[in-house]
């Protein structure tokens, strides 16, 4: 996967050592377990900095494909760990609060690369067998296909998992 999206040196510091980290690891799509659609860019970069008010929807900015990857459940937390480490200040606050959220707590000042990737790991070990189902229907309702996984779908429409996520996530 090609990183193009023209605001990551705007939201990252591509300095920082995390920042290496972070696009080596949303260059590549997960494809195995539990899926979880990532923003390359965050979201919080293109509602609070550019002001784009419909962020998270079909057609937005934030949800060009070239901004979304497919992170298996403990990568998607990986991704935010290093997004925190290496968000400019205008969103760096943010991206702490988003990381406190996924990974539920209060205080990350002591939280540690070695910390983030075992709780991957247990993450990814607990959803690997988890590989919801996705269903393809015509517009009146009419089941065509179920596939085993959004990795699946994605593969046989020709399309990417991100594609699939957005069309999923709108049930």
């Amino acid at each position: 996967m090609d990183i193009k999206s023209k605001y990551i040196d705007e939201a990252i510091d591509l300095n920082n050592e995390y920042a290496k980290k972070y696009i080596k690891l949303v260059s590549h799509q997960d494809t195995t377990g539990f899926i979880e659609t990532h923003h390359i860019v965050p979201v919080a970069f293109y509602r609070d900095i550019l002001h784009v008010s419909n962020c998270r929807t079909r057609g937005s900015i934030d949800m060009e494909p070239s901004n979304l990857v497919a992170l298996s459940k403990g990568h998607h937390l990986l991704a935010h760990y290093y997004l925190m480490r290496c968000a400019k200040k205008v969103i760096s606050k943010q991206m702490e609060n988003a990381f406190k959220l996924i990974y539920d707590l209060t205080d990350v000042s002591k939280i540690t690369e070695r910390d983030v990737i075992k709780r991957m790991h247990e993450l990814d070990e607990a959803y690997k067998n988890l590989k919801p189902e996705v269903s393809q229907y015509t517009i009146d309702g009419t089941l065509i296909k179920t596939y085993e996984s959004v990795y699946a779908a994605a593969t046989a429409m020709n399309c990417s998992t991100s594609n699939i996520m957005i069309v999923v996530s709108k049930k």
